[in-house]
């Protein structure tokens, strides 16, 4: 989700960590790139229905974690783009 976060949320340091490695995501990782692609996109207006969605494949807990992890790295991520943070070059 970060790397995912990392593309859009404008933190160069973020980005140099790469993108998804979309070989490496098993069921509960793809739905939650996917819940994390619909926040980006909706700006966190999420609907009910995504919600629906995330409850067939994870727990109340675990859905918790999801959205705190984003709100979080999200919040972290800003602050880099603030401080326009740059990838260290060897």
């Amino acid at each position: 989700m970060r790397r995912t976060l990392a593309q859009s949320n404008g933190c160069e340091y973020c980005k140099a960590k790469g993108k998804p490695e979309l070989e490496k995501f098993d069921e509960k990782t793809s739905i939650s790139v996917a819940f994390t692609e619909v926040f980006l996109k909706q700006k966190g207006d999420i609907p009910n229905s995504v919600f629906k969605v995330l409850q067939e494949c994870l727990t109340e807990e675990e859905i918790s974690e999801l959205c705190a992890f984003i709100s979080f790295t999200t919040a972290s991520q800003y602050f880099g783009a603030m401080m326009k943070l740059e990838p260290v070059r060897k």
